[in-house]
């Protein structure tokens, strides 16, 4: 993971932690963002987002097939 990645997600993470509503608990990623090459990193989707334990979106309006 390049150096300013890192940056940007930790720089996020620090959002999201003073975020009102709350962040997101949980987001999942598809594809995997650890096995797409840093130039595609763009093009990486939000299929689905839990906060408070609960489902609060899922692409589509449908549930996430791993």
């Amino acid at each position: 993971m390049s150096r300013a990645l890192l940056c940007a997600l930790l720089l996020l993470a620090a959002v999201a932690a003073r975020a009102d509503p709350p962040a997101a608990d949980l987001i999942v990623l598809d594809p995997n963002f650890f096995t797409v090459p840093e130039e595609d990193i763009a093009t990486i989707q939000v299929p689905q987002t839990v906060v408070g334990c609960k489902i609060v979106y899922e692409a589509g309006g449908k549930p996430f097939k791993p």
